[in-house]
């Protein structure tokens, strides 16, 4: 992640595009508002990006404090507000990681940390320690919103003004076994991480668990097993109903 930079097309935004973008800022108020303000303050720009469909969004330390999502995502709140906050929880990791020693000294960003549900994207397959530190981070924090979501929505606390798409629920357990799964990995290279790094992992850990005991990395070992990605149909199936059960 710190290694990479971004070369995009930037597009204007109109009246009825601010309108989606204010829609979703009060659909994470509504549901997380300390951890979405807390990822907010690390966010002095937005971008819209006009690209082909692959892309969804961005951060780079080589242009501090802001994100970059995908234009289309402007056609609905529920869709700009989850790659937002996931945007912006990367954003407020690049400000962490310059100011605490999470990686260890002479770090050389070695591709260490299998990724099984981005395999279409050959520079993906393997992760070096800091994108698998930022990206488990990132799913915990939406684990905490998915989570959220589902109970407010279950009990009545949030209002249906919003199109919540797909199951809160469904998307909950698999943020957690994506964070589980990469977490278990990091645990066998704490000799390349920091003093902050090992005190941050330690932390993720914990709170992966108490957010859902239930929930393992289980499923993610099967496609490592099988050699696959996520694009499996079958497996994918498989995962799906093993997550969620």
């Amino acid at each position: 992640m710190a290694k990479e930079s971004l070369s995009i097309g930037l597009t204007n935004a109109g009246p009825d595009d601010l309108e989606v973008l204010s829609g979703s800022i009060s659909l994470l108020d509504a549901v997380t508002p300390l951890l979405w303000r807390s990822a907010l303050a690390h966010v002095g720009w937005l971008c819209f990006v006009d690209e082909p469909m692959a892309f969804t969004g961005g951060t780079t330390a080589q242009i501090q404090n802001a994100v970059f999502v995908a234009a289309d995502f402007r056609r609905s709140h529920m869709r700009l507000a989850y790659h937002l906050f996931h945007e912006a929880m990367h954003q407020k990791f690049i400000e962490l990681a310059q100011t605490h020693s999470l990686l260890s000294p002479g770090y050389d960003y070695p591709s260490l940390v299998e990724n099984p549900w981005n395999g279409h994207v050959a520079r993906y397959v393997r992760w070096d320690l800091d994108r698998s530190l930022t990206v488990a981070h990132v799913y915990l924090a939406l684990a905490v919103f998915y989570g959220k979501l589902g109970v407010l929505l279950r009990d009545g606390g949030l209002a249906r003004v919003w199109a919540v798409e797909g199951e809160p629920q469904e998307a909950f357990r698999m943020a957690i076994a994506r964070s589980r799964f990469i977490l278990d990995q990091l645990s066998g290279h704490r000799d390349m991480l920091g003093v902050a790094g090992c005190a941050f992992l330690h932390w993720m850990q914990g709170l992966a668990v108490r957010l859902a005991p239930d929930v393992s990395a289980r499923p993610f070992r099967r496609f490592v097993e099988h050699g696959a990605r996520q694009e499996d149909p079958v497996l994918t199936a498989l995962l799906r109903a093993e997550v969620a059960s």
